[in-house]
């Protein structure tokens, strides 16, 4: 049985890979998304304070273009940020650094937003095995 887990597992994060693959594209003539406009909308920032350390907020700017930025702040100053693209298909997020200093440049999610809640629960994240993930949900705040 923990085997067919594993194995099931495995499948579904390749079948999600191949999506976000497909979807990613910057160049897509279909902007049809509908993550891009209405109350439901990824587009926009989003903050999160530690539940641990209370003195670090995180961020997410989800941008109309595909892109995003995500800083970190300590005791309100920023600490450090960087920038990369994403893409949303159904309720599946992928986000991709845009940057070689991050060891885990990819991340998928599946996510939903519920008024200004943006909740993320941890798919896939490139080089940490599945049993390592976080499966905790990551709960976000829409920043006014």
């Amino acid at each position: 049985m923990k085997h067919l887990r594993h194995y099931l597992t495995l499948l579904l994060v390749a079948l999600l890979g191949t999506l976000t693959f497909i979807a990613c594209d910057k160049d897509k003539d279909d902007d049809s998304d509908s993550s891009d406009t209405g109350a439901n909308s990824i587009v926009g920032t989003w903050t999160r304070t530690d539940s641990y350390a209370k003195d670090i907020t995180y961020e997410f700017i989800f941008k109309a273009d595909k892109t995003f930025t995500y800083k970190v702040y300590y005791k309100g100053i920023q600490d450090h940020d960087n920038i990369g693209i994403y893409c949303t298909v159904e309720n599946v997020l992928t986000i991709i650094f845009d940057t070689d200093s991050i060891k885990y440049r990819e991340h998928t999610y599946i996510y939903s937003i519920d008024g200004n809640k943006l909740t993320l629960y941890t798919v896939a994240v490139s080089g940490v095995k599945d049993e390592d993930l976080d499966k905790e949900p990551i709960v976000l705040t829409r920043k006014k």
